[in-house]
């Protein structure tokens, strides 16, 4: 049913209901039968849909419940009164999970947008581990996942719910790894767990002044609390600056069922991708660790080992996964971005989502979703945007360049970018003030948004394909490279290059680059487009009979591919390029090519100096410009490399200086000449006078006044 907005003032029973109704169960039979698609994405977020979508097909989905986005609008205008409506329904979804599973659970607390914000707001996992639960889990996970459990309930939940420095915590386990000689928290014995555990709880209990809570529902309470304030801390409010992202929207909160990737080394978490999101290649990528949380394997603490080796550790298992997922993209028709849990042997599927995709993934995605018949043309183009066509368009290394690179890291997303090094987020956002900084970090963290955002590229020594900077950088198309664990020290400031593409990075020089624009597929997509917005248009036939006319908005689209027609002609004299604004001139026709790539571009002076560029480095013998008055200082530069370019005249002294093609207006022609005729007259007397003038009327079509500019 549609659900009307909750309003806290209203006590009637009917409003009762509704706001009953906004907790909605997954992953209980009778709750997946009267799931309802339609408007309720708004309301569940795209990680609580995912969940119903999920567990609505059959999919091993850990049951739970989601409260929907209008709650946590609810909560920022009445904080208290929301909470205290709330508590109640949480509480009777929490038993309904009891009664359905047999058995008090551990939960996790995640948020969930309308759109990914990867790692901007909160989670806390394992809520529900109190002293009087220990023994029931103790036994059914044994000692070591039981403790290990519970200090990063301890710690997750002093970080995110109080705010203490999570390193505080990370100190504490680093003295332990190191008295135990072992590398990763996973080895470590249950004795230094134990320890771990009590001296977790004595810090929380000294930097907050009362004890860790010790009841399910104060702990469920404080987590959800923290979430729903989550949606405005900075971080996620850079994000939503970033992305565009309203923050009316607010975030859905997710309370599922924990399952285990720590319990054993039959146990592991991971993520995966059902296509490269840096190429597009149809492949599935992913990481995963063996014994450990999710959280892990996404904060890029530890580098995972790639999804191949699941294979060789749980053959099994990794089929039933790799035909979950295909299942899952073909019902989507989009590429996923999936979290798994391996508890014991038993798969769980946690999540999926549209995956965050690099601009040349994109491409590569859209063609190869049309010939597999999954997209028509039209709903491919729709997925693509102009600020991914220019993307893709950017430099790439050039063939002939073969110096070895300095090291190398896992290619996370592809761009080709040289700055100065940036040790921290906040240098980053300075340096990035006086020219291109690179953000070199051990590993990113959502704290680290701004510094990413003002980076132009990003290294990190760990983390793989999946870590937090890994999928930040592509949803905001940056270059970036990830897991450099041989990367030597490097002092701020070093001017370095890093390849998005190749894992690359170069340090102390300038690696030489070509343009990047050729790809088959970016081609594909320019033909597609074509085809939807219908033929170039094309003047009527003058004397040399062949013409054509650019806009400044087509030349941003697809300037290089007719440029490079031009190149090719062995006649181009009678082809006019008109860099113009054209807003006088614009034909509804026009307007199917340049929605193709999202709304209608606004900088056409700036796509008009673009072609400039393009046209002055490589000349095309015979070519016509026509060129406005903000870009008229650019004429004797076209003039110098052999180009014939239309100026305007507005004076007397505007045509006395003119030695070249000129566009008169109508002030001008009626004023100063006396009329058409009188133009007509003046054309004649400046040829006998030597002067290689020829005049466009301004109030002429496009086609006339180009074909007079010709000599027509």
């Amino acid at each position: 049913m549609a659900l009307k907005t909750y309003n806290p003032h209203v006590t009637t029973e009917e409003q009762k209901t509704l706001y009953t109704s906004m907790l909605r169960r997954f992953g209980f039979e009778s709750a997946d039968k009267h799931f309802v698609c339609g408007g309720d994405f708004a309301l569940l977020g795209g990680k609580g849909f995912g969940l119903y979508e999920m567990a609505r097909d059959g999919l091993p989905i850990p049951p739970g419940f989601t409260i929907t986005t209008e709650i946590c609008t609810a909560y920022r205008k009445q904080p208290k009164t929301t909470v205290k409506k709330l508590l109640p329904q949480v509480r009777r979804g929490y038993r309904a999970m009891r009664e359905h599973l047999g058995y008090s659970p551990l939960v996790s607390v995640r948020s969930g947008a309308r759109v990914s914000m990867p790692g901007m707001m909160d989670t806390v996992l394992n809520v529900g581990l109190t002293s009087k639960t220990m023994p029931f889990w103790t036994k059914r996970l044994g000692a070591h996942a039981a403790l290990d459990c519970r200090r990063r309930l301890v710690q997750m939940y002093g970080s995110v719910v109080n705010g203490i420095n999570s390193e505080k915590f990370e100190t504490i386990l680093s003295n332990y790894r190191h008295e135990e000689g072992v590398e990763t928290d996973a080895e470590l014995g249950v004795t230094a767990l134990e320890g771990v555990v009590v001296e977790f709880e004595d810090l929380y209990s000294i930097l907050t002044g009362k004890h860790f809570p010790d009841t399910v529902w104060a702990q469920l309470e404080g987590a959800i609390v923290a979430v729903f304030k989550s949606w405005n801390n900075a971080r996620a409010i850079e994000y939503r600056r970033i992305n565009e992202i309203p923050g009316s929207w607010g975030t859905a909160v997710n309370i599922q069922t924990m399952v285990f990737g720590n319990m054993n080394y039959k146990s592991g978490s991971g993520v995966l991708f059902t296509r490269n999101p840096s190429t597009g290649e149809n492949v599935i990528v992913g990481e995963y660790l063996p014994n450990a949380q999710g959280e892990e394997v996404v904060a890029g603490t530890r580098t995972p080992l790639p999804i191949e080796e699941m294979a060789n550790q749980w053959p099994e298992i990794t089929k039933e996964l790799v035909d979950l997922v295909n299942q899952m993209e073909e019902q989507r028709r989009e590429m996923q971005d999936i979290e798994f849990t391996v508890e014991d042997g038993k798969l769980w599927i946690l999540q999926t989502r549209n995956g965050k995709r690099s601009a040349q993934a994109a491409f590569v995605i859209a063609c190869d979703m049309v010939e597999e018949g999954w997209l028509t043309k039209e709903e491919a183009l729709r997925r693509l945007t102009k600020k991914q066509f220019q993307s893709v368009c950017r430099p790439v290394i050039d063939p002939s360049f073969n110096e070895e690179p300095t090291m190398v890291g896992t290619p996370a997303c592809p761009g080709l970018v040289s700055g100065r090094v940036a040790l921290t987020a906040n240098m980053a956002v300075t340096m990035a003030k006086s020219g291109p900084v690179i953000l070199v970090r051990p590993e990113t963290t959502p704290d680290d948004i701004h510094g990413m955002h003002a980076a132009v590229g990003i290294l990190t020594m760990t983390g793989g394909l999946t870590s937090h900077a890994a999928v930040v950088a592509r949803s905001m198309d940056t270059a970036c490279i990830v897991g450099c664990s041989d990367m030597p020290e490097i002092e701020e400031g070093t001017e370095i290059t890093i390849d998005g593409l190749s894992g690359n990075v170069w340090v102390g020089f300038t690696v030489p680059v070509i343009n990047g624009s050729t790809s088959q597929q970016v081609q594909t997509i320019i033909d597609w487009s074509f085809d939807k917005a219908g033929a170039m248009r094309e003047s009527s036939t003058i004397q040399s009979g062949r013409q054509r006319v650019f806009a400044a908005e087509w030349s941003v689209l697809q300037r290089e591919k007719e440029l490079q027609k031009l190149r090719d002609l062995p006649d181009a004299s009678g082809i006019v390029i008109d860099l113009r604004q054209p807003k006088a001139f614009r034909r509804e026709e026009d307007m199917d090519l340049w929605n193709v790539f999202g709304e209608e571009p606004t900088d056409t002076l700036e796509g008009s100096k673009m072609v400039v560029a393009d046209l002055t480095a490589s000349p095309v013998n015979g070519v016509v410009i026509e060129l406005d008055a903000e870009l008229q200082h650019l004429e004797h530069g076209l003039r110098d490399v052999g180009y014939r370019v239309v100026k305007d005249v507005c004076t007397v002294s505007d045509l006395l200086h003119s030695d070249g093609i000129i566009r008169v207006t109508d002030d001008f022609v009626e004023k100063i000449i006396g009329g058409a005729q009188a133009l007509k007259e003046l054309t004649e007397v400046l040829k006998k006078a030597g002067k290689p003038i020829e005049v466009a009327a301004a109030s002429m079509t496009i086609e006339a006044a180009v074909a007079a500019a010709v000599g027509g």
